[in-house]
């Protein structure tokens, strides 16, 4: 059998403490200790405020936190600062630095990711790596040790109206997948759905509530707005000089102010306030919206 490595995505910190102990506390309520460890920093593997044994949900997922004796059981392999240190003192702030580690193979930070896997090479000789943000220095890492390397991330849809969604991709997420390749190889162009016949395609699979399935009613805007979470990885590394703010005008311009509805990210540090960037949308759910 392979021995699965859950990599943490250590070292970086927007804001809120570690990216992904929530990842981790979900694993363990999935896998026993022999069939995954974990690659982290201290601030994941630290004890201090984590639910142990409680319920707990994130983006519509559902799980139960392991007891701390279970807990200690895991391999936990950490990592050490001082490379990181380096990189974060040769960028502008931690968000560059995110940037960097997200897009670009970092010889320091390999380094430090190479030593942690030869370890647990040492006892498991057929792994497989799974990461939720893409890291070049990982890849560069696992390719040399012939280590698969599976990128997961959650979907666009969310609970309580739609059915939570993930997907995985062997090569990264969000702008570095596979899936423009895939379509070029896979949909003739001239045979595509329209949307307006894929759609109720795409609410039978994903919408879980019925009764919250947007009407037909004739819609007051002419272009509606969905913005991300501004220090999300995908914009941090793929949004190609785009903000908000310059998305924002970019519409505005085209549509005018009255006629777009902007819907803010729920995951967002920033609510949107002036009327020059339209009218907010302001419904409970993103279905309606």
């Amino acid at each position: 059998m392979h021995h699965f490595v859950s990599f943490l995505y250590p070292l970086i910190d927007r804001g809120h403490g570690p990216l992904f102990r929530w990842l981790m506390l979900m694993q363990m309520d999935r896998m026993d200790p022999g069939a995954v460890s974990f690659i982290g920093d201290a601030a994941t593997f630290a004890e201090e405020g984590l639910p142990f044994g409680e319920e707990c949900e994130v983006a519509g997922f559902v799980f139960q936190a392991p007891c701390r004796e279970r807990y200690r059981e895991y391999r936990k392999y950490r990592l050490t600062r001082d490379p990181f240190d380096r990189l974060l003192a040769s960028s502008r702030g931690m968000l560059d630095a995110f940037r960097r580690m997200l897009t670009e193979n970092i010889p320091e930070i390999r380094a430090l990711i190479d030593t942690q896997l030869a370890r647990i090479q040492e006892k498991n000789q057929r792994c497989v790596l799974m990461t939720w943000a893409n890291c070049p220095s990982l890849r560069a890492s696992a390719k040399a040790r012939r280590i698969p390397v599976v990128h997961n991330e959650l979907g666009p849809l969310r609970a309580p109206h739609f059915v939570p969604t993930v997907y995985f991709d062997f090569e990264g997420v969000n702008g570095a997948t596979t899936a423009q390749r895939a379509a070029a190889r896979h949909i003739d162009e001239r045979k595509q759905l329209s949307l307006s016949s894929l759609a109720p395609r795409i609410a039978d699979l994903y919408v879980a509530d019925d009764s919250a399935r947007a009407g037909g009613a004739e819609p007051e805007f002419d272009a509606a707005v969905a913005l991300q979470v501004e220090d999300d990885s995908n914009v941090v590394a793929f949004s190609n000089g785009w903000s908000t703010a310059e998305l924002m005008r970019f519409v505005v311009s085209r549509h005018g102010a009255n006629r777009t509805l902007v819907r803010g990210h729920p995951g967002s540090a920033f609510r949107l306030a002036s009327p020059a960037f339209g009218r907010v949308d302001d419904s409970p759910d993103s279905l309606p919206f």
